[in-house]
């Protein structure tokens, strides 16, 4: 039977580079947005905080919603329905991870153009050509299955 899960996530932006995180899923290890599945009772705003500090142990104040996403993943039958925000950088130190409970190698500022697509997960690498084309249209819906 399907699952499907609300989270959050968030874009960043220090000094034209965004913050990210490498993490690895189902033995790959890629670049991705810090994100993260919503706890009960808190908004998708406060998943998105939450989840940064965590993975990244930068605080960030929530802007304004960037995009939705739906991603599918049929042969776990989960699908992630997620809001991805803008975010203000508030810390002034260098990312670092906070949580030990997840597969996550390094947290860093950095420059999505100059990656590899391949090594930026699917479902971030379509959000951020999307953002990067029109950077001041916000309120985009992506729907991705892998």
């Amino acid at each position: 039977m399907w699952q499907s899960l609300p989270g959050a996530g968030v874009l960043a932006v220090c000094n034209d580079r965004i913050l990210m995180v490498y993490r690895e899923r189902s033995g790959v290890v890629r670049w991705e947005l810090p994100s993260g599945l919503a706890e009960p009772g808190e908004s998708l705003e406060q998943t998105a905080a939450r989840e940064t500090l965590e993975e990244t142990g930068i605080v960030v104040r929530i802007v304004e919603l960037v995009c939705t996403v739906v991603m599918d993943v049929p042969a776990e039958e989960y699908r992630g329905i997620n809001a991805y925000f803008l975010a203000q950088v508030l810390s002034n130190h260098p990312p670092a991870i906070l949580t030990q409970d997840e597969p996550i190698r390094e947290a860093a500022f950095g420059d999505a153009t100059t990656l590899e697509p391949r090594h930026i997960h699917p479902v971030d690498r379509r959000i951020l050509q999307h953002w990067r084309w029109q950077p001041h249209h916000r309120g985009f819906h992506l729907h991705v299955t892998l």
